[in-house]
């Protein structure tokens, strides 16, 4: 199974531990595969960079550089695709569809049988 964890997880799991860090652990014994983008390592390195976090890091033995370098480690960085203009007219038009073949005809019965 593929997971993305937010910043905020994965956070608490190296610097807390508790349920958080249970998502490391199942990555490490290859249960799931973590993963994360460019954009969510750089967020990452900027919130462990934060002031607020100084004396945490300091307190288990770390640095938010490491936490990233171990992170990487545990995860696949992957390129997130892309939506085009197309591609996302293409899904809206299958909701219009989905909305008036499948869940309209419910709602007519739906009121069929309350009348």
């Amino acid at each position: 199974m593929r997971v993305v964890a937010d910043t905020n997880t994965i956070i608490s799991a190296f610097l807390w531990g508790g349920k958080p860090f249970q998502l490391l652990q199942l990555a490490v014994s290859q249960q799931i595969v973590l993963v994360t983008t460019d954009a969510l390592v750089e967020e990452l390195l900027a919130v462990l960079s934060r002031d607020k976090f100084s004396r945490r890091l300091e307190k288990v033995g770390t640095s938010a550089s490491e936490v990233v370098v171990d992170y990487c480690y545990l995860s696949e960085v992957v390129v997130p695709a892309e939506i085009t203009l197309l591609s996302l007219m293409i899904q809206m038009m299958m909701l219009f569809w989905l909305v008036q073949s499948v869940v309209q005809p419910i709602i007519s019965l739906a009121e069929m049988s309350i009348c």
